[in-house]
């Protein structure tokens, strides 16, 4: 049985179908509001969530995409994830108040109305930290039902891209990696070893390509715990190919590349579109269909 996946980043609305042999039988991108607005609004705004339902439909109808189930890919820019210490050894209670606490400092009138996960780092000694920790807003949860109710879709457990990124590079056979994730204000970095997710962390910049960006990135990836790894593997939107071209210059002793993955799949009805699109942007999509 094939899959279909819909990603949601930045202004991009990515919609890709896998059928059971893995062959790619409809993928397209359209654009519309920056997810950021349309789900971090201070209430329910209807007419915007209709919109993008009718587009949605119409996108899947115009091109014979039927299901029941799919998988939901959003930005990672809508969810808090931060690595933090936490001391398992504690009663579970005292483990989720530390993760409420953790979040209480950062939304200190809104903690409450967020959604929290958390998962345990594969790292040699966390000094990093040991534990991921993953949260988001009702409200995305709230607006992704009414999307439901009204396709009659169902949407698997929200994922972020983040994470379907890091899927796709686990399952092209690596083991300890770098992913980089572009976008226009952010840059995820997202250290695996071992197979497993070992640390994450993000820079946020209006202007990425100053001294100090560079400096930062440069830290960052030299973290002694990290510095073995090789492969530094580059996604994103647009400003990927830009973050591509830096990291040649400041990682001159590591292997950097930007995946491409539709290289790697067979279409049914290849179309002129795909030359349009930026198969990177992709990658989190793939890392579900893979």
């Amino acid at each position: 049985m094939g899959r279909v996946i819909i990603q949601y980043s930045g202004k991009h609305i990515r919609i890709l179908e896998v059928a059971a042999d893995k062959a790619i039988k409809y993928i397209d991108q359209f654009d519309y509001l920056d997810s950021m607005l349309f789900f971090l609004e201070p209430k329910l705004n209807h007419k915007r969530i209709s919109e993008m339902t009718d587009m949605l439909v119409n996108s899947m109808k115009k091109n014979s995409v039927y299901t029941d189930s799919i998988d939901f890919v959003l930005d990672s820019r809508l969810a808090y994830i931060s690595v933090i210490p936490v001391d398992f050894s504690d009663e579970i209670d005292n483990t989720n108040s530390t993760l409420i606490w953790e979040l209480s400092n950062f939304f200190p009138e809104s903690y409450k109305n967020f959604k929290i996960s958390y998962q345990k780092l594969n790292n040699k000694n966390g000094i990093y930290g040991n534990t991921l920790l993953i949260a988001y807003h009702k409200q995305i949860a709230e607006i992704t039902k009414r999307i439901s109710e009204l396709t009659s879709i169902k949407f698997n457990k929200i994922n972020f891209d983040v994470f379907t990124a890091g899927l796709y590079f686990r399952n092209s056979g690596f083991s300890d990696f770098i992913c980089i994730g572009s976008k226009n204000d952010k840059t995820d970095i997202s250290f695996y070893a071992g197979n497993k997710l070992s640390y994450f962390t993000s820079l946020y910049l209006k202007e990425k390509q100053t001294d100090y960006y560079n400096g930062e990135l440069t830290d960052i990836l030299n973290l002694a715990e990290f510095s073995g790894i090789k492969n530094i593997f580059v996604y994103g939107e647009e400003s990927a190919v830009s973050l591509l071209g830096n990291l040649n210059e400041l990682c001159q002793k590591r292997e950097i590349t930007m995946p491409d993955p539709f290289s790697e799949v067979t279409f049914d009805n290849p179309y002129d579109k795909l030359k349009s699109l930026h198969s990177f942007s992709f990658i989190p999509l793939f890392g579900i269909a893979s």
